[in-house]
């Protein structure tokens, strides 16, 4: 059964904000910096678990095939190298701090880490690329119903409220 995408947009706007905004929105980003960090950490101790195990190396010598692919898809269970495995994993993190950071946002840093960590596992890259200090500049919700949201031109995230700034189109004069 494949799954079905919802479509998702990437608005960038400017805000204007206020010094004490500024602190906030960079401590946030400086937590989730350290989370997504966090979550990379784990997957390659897990990943590196299973490389060991000795039912990896087993199912590794194995002909190619479904047989093959479905004992793979197991042993990444088991080693807790699933996307689900990796939102459990940043739940007690989320909560610790959830006056900045809201579960849904937490979860999608940790997708965010998976999908980064997928290349590694299935060889289409070298190895996974921590952030370093202020290298986090974007995070982002699940739907604009929770977590970050966008409303009436402002931009509402765990009690901060940040006011966009938006351009509006100016008319063309008329040429007669």
């Amino acid at each position: 059964m494949a799954k079905s995408k919802t479509p998702s947009y990437v608005l960038t706007l400017r805000i204007k904000t206020e010094i004490h905004q500024e602190h906030k929105l960079s401590k946030r980003f400086e937590l989730c910096r350290g989370m997504y960090n966090a979550c990379l950490r784990e997957l390659l101790k897990r990943y590196t678990a299973l490389k060991q195990s000795k039912k990896y190396k087993v199912v590794c010598k194995m002909e190619k095939g479904k047989k093959r692919n479905k004992l793979f898809l197991e042993l990444n269970k088991e080693f807790g190298l699933a996307e689900y495995s990796l939102h459990e994993f940043v739940k007690p993190m989320q909560h610790k701090f959830k006056k900045n950071i809201d579960s849904f946002t937490s979860q999608k840093i940790a997708t965010r880490a998976f999908k980064a960590f997928e290349k590694l596992m299935y060889k289409q890259g070298k190895k996974v690329h921590f952030k370093k200090y202020g290298e986090m500049y974007s995070v982002e919700g699940k739907s604009n119903s929770t977590g970050i949201r966008y409303k009436d031109g402002n931009i509402f995230w765990n009690g901060l409220v940040l006011r966009t700034i938006v351009k509006r189109k100016t008319t063309m004069p008329t040429l007669r």
